[in-house]
């Protein structure tokens, strides 16, 4: 099963939980960060979650695309060699670096689920 790290923004809750269903529903092993607990140093589980996945997934959305913490993640990846994904859910200036890449846009289909 592959390891798919999921980067986006905790205002996207919602469209990430669809994500995070597809990828299972794909048989894929999704990882997303959990919520923190007081005095877990929580960037480094996310950073070996990043190092251990075959490939991360930037669910793309203004609030994503505003995010030092998803940009750290995808930076890191891209940094390690690991693939990197953007799943665009909502329109959003990407960062140069990101637009790079191709992405998948959901729109089209988002609304089925």
């Amino acid at each position: 099963m592959k390891n798919i790290f999921i980067s986006y923004s905790p205002k996207d809750a919602r469209p990430m939980l669809l994500l995070q269903e597809a990828l299972v529903r794909g048989a894929l092993k999704p990882f997303i960060d959990p919520a923190p607990r007081p005095g877990m140093d929580w960037r480094l589980d996310i950073d070996e979650a990043i190092i251990h996945a075959d490939a991360i997934v930037v669910l793309i959305t203004p609030n994503s695309a505003e995010s030092v913490y998803v940009t750290y993640e995808w930076a890191l990846a891209l940094g390690l060699g690991i693939p990197v994904v953007p799943i665009i859910y909502r329109s959003a200036k990407l960062h140069p670096r990101l637009a790079n890449f191709p992405g998948f846009d959901i729109n089209a289909w988002k609304d089925e689920y």
